[in-house]
């Protein structure tokens, strides 16, 4: 899907929202999570080809797979979890939004620890051999 299709689609569902919540708020909330999801879908689809150009390159240039994972996975859990916040927010559940916030945080860094630790192993190798 192209991006205007994309804004076409989420101003829609904007809009619809916003005549819904006046009428049926339980079904405005409902178009804005079908929305979210919708897009998502269409973003991962999107980036398809650039996390396979990004394995072909981490292959070419040896870099293990286990480290670009990482990374796409904390792309997946930011946009999930930005998503569901923002829903949160739309329904008037700031509190809750905070906390899932929290949670990808906390899961993106519990992700990365082992990254973290195999740079520190390699800092400390480059210190010790000097």
């Amino acid at each position: 899907m192209e991006i205007w299709q994309s804004a076409a689609l989420a101003v829609t569902s904007a809009l619809l929202c916003l005549v819904l919540r006046q009428y049926r708020p339980e079904f405005a909330l409902v178009m804005a999570i079908l929305c979210g999801v919708f897009l998502l879908s269409s973003v991962i689809t999107q980036l398809s080809p650039v996390f396979s150009g990004l394995y072909e390159l981490a292959e070419q240039t040896n870099v293990a797979p286990t480290y670009l994972q990482i990374v796409i996975k904390s792309f997946g859990i930011c946009y999930l979890a930005q998503l569901a916040a923002d829903l949160c927010r739309d329904a008037g559940q700031t509190a809750i939004a905070s906390k899932i916030e929290l949670a990808g945080r906390a899961a993106v860094l519990v992700l990365a620890m082992p990254l973290f630790f195999e740079i520190m192993k390699l800092a400390v190798s480059m210190i010790a051999s000097k």
